[in-house]
C-alpha cells in the first residue's frame, strides 16, 4: 500500500492519503513505500513501465466518470525515450503538485496535436524543458504558480504555433527563472497575464494573434530582453500596473479597428524602465495605442517622436495614439499640479503660464514648457516640462530663478534686466513679456467687474507658478491691488493718448497693482523651510 501523504488536500475530502490502489490494484511500490505515481525514482519507475499504469489509470476513470485524481504524481517519459509525450492524456486531470523529471515534449507533424480537454499546470515543478509545438488547445490552459529548476544551465518554456480555443491564464510566477518563448499562436479567448515576476533570461511574446481581450497586469519582469513585438491584437490589451526592467520591444503592433492596447502604470510601476523600441507602422494602427501614468522617455527617440505626432493627429476616439495623464514624455517634468478654477479663468491662468515659459525659455536659450493634462468646469491640471540636456536640480532652478524675473517685471520691484545695458535680444524678451502679463491682468480685471473672478482664482493663479515643496500662504495683498485697478481711467488714458490700454498700463499701472517681488517671494516658502 502507498504511504504517500499529500502536501495539499481537503479535508472535507479526506483525501490525504493516496488512495490509487482502489482503481489500479497492485500498484508497485519502491523501497520507501511509495506506489508507482508518487515514487520520485525515475530509473525505478520507467523501469516498471509507469506511463503503463498510467494510461490504465486514466482509462478507467474516463469509462467510469471518475476524477482523474494525479495529484503530485512525479511524471517520467516512458521507457527508451527521452521526453515525455504524452502531455494530451492528462487533459481534464488533477496534476496539482506534480514534478515533470523529463522534457516535456509535444510536438505536431503534419497535424497539429489535440490536447482535447483543459489542462491546469498548477503548483508543479519542471526540471528541463517543456515545448509545445504546433498544438491545438480545445479547452482552457492554465499554468499557475509553477517552478523551473536546473542545477547545468536555462530552462526554456517555448510554445510555438499553437492555437488557443479557450481561455489561456498565466498566473502567479514568483522568481521564474527560465526562458520564457510564446511566439506565432493564436489566441481565441482571453489571454491573461497576472502577478508574473521574471528574474534573468529572456521573455518573449511576440508574432501572436489574440481575437479577444489580453491582459497583462500586477507584474515585474527584469529580463535581458523583453519582446512583445509583431502582435496583432483584435481586441482590447492592457498592460497594467507592471513593471518592464531590460531592453524592452513593442515593435510593429497591429491595432485592429475598435480595439485598444492600453498602458496604465502606477506610482510604483510606471511600465517602462529599460530602453524601449517601439517602432509603429501608422497605417498598422486602426485603432488605438492609450499610455497613461508611464513613463515614456526610455522610448527611443525616434519612435517616441512618430507616436507623439500621431498623439496630435485626429480627435477623440479618431486618435491613434493618446498620451494620458501622469505620463512621463519629456527628458525634465515637474508633477501634475492641478488648480481649482472654473473654465473661463482656468484659460486666463493657462495663459499667464505659457508667458512664464515663453520668457524663461527666451532667457535660458532652453525649451521649457507647459502641458495640460485635463480641464473641466471646475479644475485645470498641467505640469512644466523641458527636453533639453541637463540635470532635475538644473530643471528645478531655471523654473524658480526664472520665476523670480518674470514676477521682477510684472511688479517693477526689480530692474528688467541685471544689467545696465541689456543686450537688444533681452531686454524685447522683457518688453515682450510685459506686454503679455499685461494682457492677462487686463482679463482678470474684466473678470473681477463681473463677479466672475474671486479670491481663490487669484491663489490658483499664483499657485501655478509654485514648485514641489512650496506653498503659497496668501493671495489676498496680490488680490486686494487687483481689485483697486479704475479700469475707467485707464480707458480714459488708452483713448486721449491713443495708445493700446495693455501699453498704458505698462507705462502707468502694473506696478500699482501687482505685488512687488520681495513681498512674493515672502508668499512662496520652500518646503524645507518648514
Amino acid at each position: 500500500m502507498c504511504t504517500y501523504c499529500y502536501k495539499n488536500f481537503s479535508i472535507n475530502k479526506k483525501n490525504h492519503y493516496c488512495r490509487l490502489e482502489e482503481f489500479c490494484p497492485e500498484l508497485p511500490v519502491d523501497s520507501e513505500g511509495r506506489c508507482i505515481f508518487h515514487s520520485d525514482d525515475k530509473h525505478w519507475k520507467q523501469a516498471e513501465d509507469f506511463t503503463g499504469y498510467l494510461r490504465g489509470y486514466i482509462s478507467y476513470c474516463r469509462e467510469h466518470g471518475h476524477e482523474i485524481d494525479l495529484r503530485e504524481v512525479h511524471f517520467v517519459s516512458a521507457k527508451g525515450k527521452a521526453q515525455i509525450d504524452y502531455v494530451d492524456l492528462l487533459a481534464n486531470a488533477n496534476i496539482c503538485g506534480s514534478q515533470f523529471h523529463h522534457t516535456i515534449w509535444m510536438i505536431g507533424k503534419k497535424k497539429r496535436k489535440v490536447i482535447p480537454g483543459s489542462l491546469h499546470f498548477t503548483d508543479c515543478i519542471f526540471y528541463h524543458d517543456v515545448i509545445f509545438k504546433h498544438c491545438l488547445f480545445s479547452c482552457d490552459f492554465k499554468i499557475e504558480n509553477i517552478a523551473f529548476t536546473n542545477d547545468f544551465g536555462v530552462l526554456h518554456l517555448n510554445v510555438e504555433d499553437c492555437i488557443f480555443e479557450y481561455y489561456f491564464d498565466c498566473n502567479e510566477l514568483e522568481d521564474f527563472s527560465a526562458y520564457l518563448s510564446i511566439t506565432r499562436c493564436e489566441f481565441r479567448e482571453y489571454a491573461n497575464f497576472q502577478s508574473v515576476y521574471v528574474q534573468e533570461n529572456n521573455f518573449e511574446i511576440e508574432f501572436n494573434e489574440f481575437f479577444k481581450r489580453f491582459s497583462f497586469i500586477d507584474s515585474e519582469i527584469d529580463a535581458l530582453v523583453i519582446d512583445f513585438s509583431h502582435n496583432i491584437f483584435k481586441a482590447e490589451a492592457e498592460f497594467t500596473n507592471v513593471a518592464f526592467r531590460g531592453d524592452i520591444l513593442f515593435n510593429h503592433p497591429t491595432i485592429e479597428p475598435e480595439s485598444k492596447l492600453i498602458f496604465t502604470g502606477t506610482s510604483e510601476r510606471k511600465i517602462l524602465y529599460g530602453n524601449t523600441r517601439f517602432n509603429i507602422e501608422p497605417d498598422d494602427i486602426q485603432g488605438q495605442i492609450v499610455f497613461q501614468m508611464t513613463n515614456l522617455m526610455l522610448i527611443d527617440s525616434g519612435d517616441l517622436e512618430v507616436l507623439k505626432k500621431l498623439e496630435k493627429t485626429g480627435t477623440g476616439e479618431i486618435k491613434k495614439v493618446v498620451i494620458g495623464a501622469g505620463c512621463i514624455r519629456y527628458r525634465f517634468q515637474s508633477l501634475p499640479k492641478t488648480l481649482k478654477t472654473g473654465m473661463k479663468n482656468g484659460f486666463i491662468i493657462e495663459e499667464f503660464t505659457r508667458s512664464f515659459t515663453i520668457f524663461l525659455s527666451n532667457s535660458i536659450q532652453k525649451v521649457i514648457g507647459i502641458e495640460i493634462l485635463d480641464r473641466s468646469s471646475t479644475e485645470i491640471t498641467f505640469f512644466y516640462f523641458s527636453d533639453e540636456h541637463g540635470s532635475d536640480e538644473e530643471f528645478m532652478n531655471a523654473l524658480s530663478e526664472g520665476r523670480q524675473d518674470f514676477f521682477g517685471i510684472m511688479s517693477g520691484g526689480r530692474p528688467f534686466t541685471k544689467d545696465k545695458n541689456p543686450v537688444k535680444q533681452e531686454a524685447l524678451n522683457q518688453f515682450q513679456t510685459k506686454l503679455s502679463q499685461n494682457a492677462t491682468v487686463l482679463k482678470i480685471i474684466t473678470q473681477m467687474m463681473q463677479q466672475n473672478w474671486k479670491l481663490e482664482d487669484t491663489q490658483a493663479l499664483l499657485d501655478a507658478l509654485t514648485l514641489p515643496g512650496e506653498t503659497l500662504t496668501s493671495a489676498e495683498p496680490f488680490h486686494h491691488q487687483l481689485s483697486q485697478v479704475n479700469v475707467e481711467k485707464l480707458l480714459a488714458a488708452s483713448q486721449q493718448s491713443n495708445i493700446p490700454v495693455n501699453l498704458i498700463s505698462v507705462m502707468f499701472n502694473v506696478a500699482e497693482t501687482i505685488i512687488p517681488i520681495d513681498n512674493m517671494n515672502g508668499n512662496i516658502h520652500s518646503g524645507s523651510d518648514k
